[in-house]
């Protein structure tokens, strides 16, 4: 293969570890920022060891051959290879489960009794008051999550009940102080802008059943104009 190269002019690139995720045994992406990569590493496992693969041509029109020189089979990695890696995960795991342990005994003060404001101080916690949150947007303010938001959405609003969820900084208690009704009045400009669309949809939905009737009898062609003039008459 170095030969063949050799002869038209190509420097073979050496990969001297690669797994099924592009990676190599430090972790690393093998091939770079090639494009192709993906399509490498799918030639490559599908090559049987010490042999070439054909000339391949990659949804870039880009050609590439490749050989393996060996096969590593799977192994469990030695725990001194990924020992710092074990430890940063266990710490996460152990701030995280702090962390909601904190977040549940501070609900639970909530449900005997305790203003969240008071609960919190007293523990030391940040209290963030958030002014709006609606149903299908999480608001960019601190302490809120897309978990907050729908257990609060669920929440009685005569009697909420502290909820407790998971946040970018760990876990955060919400509590419910209000809900202000939909006031159809402040959307009549949407209301009519949806009634325009639906009232276009409905037309071109129409006409188009209507040719579609017709044409299965006859050689039918649309007046656009005439079309549109009708479907647009009040």
């Amino acid at each position: 293969l170095e030969q063949a190269g050799q002869a038209v002019g190509v420097k073979p690139v050496i990969v001297t570890s690669l797994d099924l995720r592009g990676l190599s045994s430090g972790g690393a992406p093998a091939l770079g920022e090639l494009a192709e990569a993906g399509e490498i590493v799918q030639a490559a496992f599908t090559t049987e060891s010490g042999a070439d693969s054909d000339v391949i041509e990659s949804e870039a029109r880009n050609y590439f051959i490749l050989r393996v020189d060996s096969v590593t089979p799977p192994a469990v990695r030695s725990l001194e290879s990924v020992r710092q890696r074990v430890i940063d995960d266990w710490l996460a795991e152990a701030r995280a489960n702090q962390a909601q342990h904190a977040a549940e005994q501070l609900a639970e003060r909530v449900r005997n009794g305790d203003s969240l404001a008071a609960a919190a101080q007293a523990g030391r916690y940040d209290v963030v008051l958030v002014s709006e949150i609606l149903r299908d947007t999480v608001p960019s303010d601190r302490g809120v999550s897309r978990d907050i938001v729908a257990g609060l959405f669920e929440q009685n609003p005569v009697s909420p009940e502290p909820v407790v969820g998971e946040i970018e900084e760990g876990y955060a208690v919400a509590m419910l102080s209000g809900v202000e009704p939909a006031d159809p009045s402040q959307e009549v400009s949407s209301a009519q802008q949806l009634s325009t669309i639906i009232g276009q949809e409905r037309g071109a939905d129409i006409s188009a059943l209507y040719r579609f009737s017709l044409a299965t009898h006859h050689d039918v062609s649309t007046n656009q104009q005439a079309l549109q003039a009708f479907l647009n008459t009040p």
